[in-house]
């Protein structure tokens, strides 16, 4: 998504990622003023989003070319599949151990694996770009259906397509996965902050 170029002095509009960083108090953030350091946060932050959406995409994709073979070559079983969303959730977060998977996830990690499978996005480059927009749609839509609680609408569209990925990959075990409740106390706050952008 391309934004306008700034003008010579101009200071960088704030990310979404550090204005909620900001908007919830999260100690360590330089002044706004300070645009030296605010450059070099946008920086990692940039570097750390970059490294792992690309953890993210890689499993799920992987997931969809294997389901597609072995449906293929009939090797496909229902019941018995390592494609399961909680199989892919766990490769997913695999290499951050202090993230505990929850329901959200898995259904979130469903509706990025129903773009990818219904070729609602790019394979490429515009991958992220085309997830915005799409979620910009859903956005949109909540507000139109469900105006007064577009947050519920949202999750019933998540919860929708998370059923039907279980039909179509296998059921994950929900045993594995964490509460709300039972979360720490930096993963609910980082839940609290993506549910509200």
């Amino acid at each position: 998504m391309g934004r306008a170029p700034k003008a010579p002095g101009e200071a960088s509009p704030p990310s979404p990622l550090k204005q909620a960083l900001r908007n919830n108090k999260i100690e360590c953030m330089p002044p706004e003023s300070d645009r030296s350091k605010n450059e070099i946060l946008g920086g990692h932050c940039r570097k750390y989003l970059s490294d792992n959406r690309a953890d993210l995409k890689k499993p799920l994709k992987k997931s969809v070319e294997q389901h597609e073979e072995m449906l293929g070559n009939g090797t496909f079983v229902l019941g018995d599949s390592e494609l399961n969303i909680g199989h892919v959730a766990l490769e997913v977060f695999k290499g951050h151990k202090d993230v505990h998977p929850t329901p959200a996830h898995l259904a979130r990690l469903a509706w990025l694996r129903h773009l990818i499978a219904n070729k609602k996005v790019s394979a490429g480059e515009s991958f992220w770009d085309d997830v915005d927009k799409k979620l910009a749609e859903l956005r949109e839509s909540a507000r139109k259906n469900n105006p007064s609680n577009p947050r519920a609408y949202t999750d019933r569209v998540f919860k929708a397509i998370l059923d039907k990925d279980q039909q179509t990959y296998g059921t994950a075990k929900l045993d594995c996965l964490t509460t709300l409740t039972e979360l720490p106390e930096w993963q609910r706050n980082v839940e609290d902050i993506a549910g509200k952008l």
